[in-house]
């Protein structure tokens, strides 16, 4: 029994492990994508977040992707051309350690049919 049990668990590390790496690359080929479409989109939005993340992190609120695009295109920033684009932008704030994992929340996005989506915190 407990050798069926260590292969599940196996299989199913290998395949969190797919998921994420295919997370990963379709996240830099959305941010590629918006990149080429909108000259340096990556760096400005990485810009914005990094603005509102100074609003966030004086009151300690947590915050969405949605709530760091909504405040970049009202800024000006055009939307990308896939919004998965925030993605890679995220995921490269959390690798910095800029902001870090804070749970969940429901999404505020008619599309998302208020779905969950991961809320972020400020880290420095």
């Amino acid at each position: 029994m407990g050798d069926g049990a260590e292969t599940l668990s196996m299989m199913q590390a290998a395949a969190m492990q797919r998921a994420r790496l295919a997370r990963d690359v379709g996240a830099d080929a959305a941010v590629a994508h918006a990149d080429a479409v909108v000259g340096s989109w990556s760096e400005r939005a990485a810009a914005l977040l990094r603005e509102y993340g100074q609003t966030s992190a004086e009151v300690g609120v947590t915050f969405t992707a949605e709530d760091v695009r909504g405040f970049a295109e009202d800024k000006g920033l055009p939307a990308a051309p896939d919004s998965r684009s925030w993605g890679a932008v995220i995921m490269r704030a959390r690798n910095a350690g800029l902001i870090k994992h804070a749970g969940y929340e429901t999404s505020k996005s008619p599309t998302r049919h208020h779905g969950i989506t991961s809320a972020w915190r400020w880290v420095k």
